[in-house]
């Protein structure tokens, strides 16, 4: 099955912690001259996330699991695949991981209007944060890595996959210009099944 030129991807990259599944969906486009193999795709979108994401695995206890990457076509309405994680099985800190609702933020900026992208990671360790619920320096930097790498295109022979917002109701995708760390630990609201929305 190939990727076709202009096709909107959406990855989906799921961790674990004692029962608790922790994901971040994130959405590509494809753009190139032709369409590539998909195989080819996944494996070096997968591999672009996880070097994304392996520095702030000092940040997270080592009972945090990173499960699997998932790929899907939205353009095609198919799956392509999903794997482990090419390198990254677990945190690396003995730490004690912080309450579960608490979570750093990484908000990515776009050139369309109202459109921006929030990445609420999965829950740090406790010595993350300094009084008053701040970030401590290193886990800033950790995060500023992770911000600065979805701001990168992921190339291939015909083409590159950028990272962004997909607006289904608008059919526009904006790619990612900018990535903003917030420098204090934000609350994200877990909700039930059925409840809210």
């Amino acid at each position: 099955m190939t990727v076709n030129p202009n096709d909107i991807l959406r990855v989906v990259c799921k961790l674990s912690e004692a029962g608790h599944d922790r994901i971040n969906v994130f959405h590509g486009q494809y753009l190139g001259s032709e369409a590539d193999q998909d195989a080819f795709i996944y494996a070096d979108c997968a591999g672009a996330l996880d070097a994304a994401y392996t520095p702030y695995a000092e940040d997270l206890n080592s009972s945090m699991h990173f499960d699997t990457i998932e790929m899907f076509n939205v353009t095609q309405d198919l799956p392509i695949n999903e794997e482990a994680w090419p390198s990254l099985e677990a945190g690396t800190s003995i730490v004690t991981t912080g309450p579960v609702q608490c979570a750093p933020l990484v908000v990515f900026g776009t050139n369309a209007p109202r459109s921006h992208g929030r990445k609420y990671m999965p829950p740090p360790v406790l010595d993350s944060t300094t009084g008053g619920g701040q970030l401590t320096g290193d886990i800033i930097a950790n995060l500023a890595f992770f911000g600065a790498s979805l701001l990168e295109d992921v190339p291939f022979l015909n083409g590159l996959v950028q990272w962004g917002v997909w607006s289904e109701k608008y059919s526009r995708f904006a790619p990612y210009v900018n990535a903003l760390v917030d420098t204090y630990i934000r609350t994200q609201r877990r909700r039930l099944p059925g409840v809210g929305s």
